[in-house]
């Protein structure tokens, strides 16, 4: 479950006293207050949950973050090799 004002994102079974384990408040309406999650990733490095994660690309050469989105895609020529 994701709480939207505290942000807390935790497993069901951590709310006790049907409340936030994170700012202690009460647990009230889904979809306004708070959503449940199916899956969620989780940061290797902080620890932070998060249910879309996003994918960005590196340039090698100059050091550009980029999405997909925004990438040009480039078509070579195609060889056949003969003889084998």
């Amino acid at each position: 479950m994701e709480h939207f004002k505290c942000g807390n994102v935790s497993v069901e079974n951590s709310y006790k006293e049907n409340k936030y384990p994170k700012c202690h408040k009460e647990i009230k309406i889904l979809g306004v207050d708070y959503k449940t999650m199916d899956n969620y990733y989780m940061c290797n490095d902080c620890g932070d949950k998060f249910s879309d994660p996003s994918q960005d690309f590196l340039c090698i050469k100059c050091n550009n973050r980029f999405p997909l989105e925004k990438v040009k895609w480039v078509t070579s020529a195609g060889y056949k090799l003969s003889g084998l």
